[in-house]
């Protein structure tokens, strides 16, 4: 009688059937019915273990190149991402610095026509005072000069008379 066991190979794909064979005190001598049983259930065995093989390698690959697809997916996902954000940051500092460039430019040109008016209105304040001086004097002037005129017609009167 035969006694048959399982054992993997070295990279533990390959089921092999290996026929053990007892001690020969022990074990008795093998039959050809038996044999022929044996060697039915080890290609049985062996066809099993080559389908499993293949499933595992397909499995394998296909688990393999799906998890590669993804990898790369979702790389270039972050990639584009990452880049988006990047544009994203950059556009608003752009913004940002025009809106920033143009505040300061408005607020120059403000403070500009803040400063012209200012001075307009010094020397519009200028001139006003100058012109009431101007006025003043020309008044002063006027009252001397109706002075010296009352001041000539009485000369002349008296002297005429």
């Amino acid at each position: 009688m035969a006694v048959f066991g399982l054992y993997y190979g070295p990279h533990g794909t390959n089921i092999r059937i290996g026929r053990i064979a007892a001690t020969a005190a022990t074990a008795p001598a093998a039959t050809p019915a038996a044999d022929t049983a044996a060697s039915a259930t080890a290609a049985a065995v062996a066809t099993a273990s080559t389908t499993a093989t293949t499933t595992i390698t397909t499995t394998t690959t296909t688990a393999t190149s799906h998890f590669h697809y993804h990898y790369r997916y979702y790389y270039y996902y972050y990639y584009y991402y990452f880049y988006y954000y990047y544009y994203y940051f950059f556009y608003y500092y752009y913004y940002y610095y025009y809106y920033y460039y143009y505040y300061y430019y408005y607020y120059y040109y403000y403070c500009y026509y803040y400063y012209y008016y200012y001075y307009s209105y010094y020397y519009y304040y200028y001139f006003y005072f100058y012109y009431y001086y101007y006025y003043y004097y020309y008044y002063i002037y006027s009252y001397y000069f109706y002075y010296y005129y009352y001041y000539y017609y009485y000369y002349y009167y008296y002297y005429y008379y």
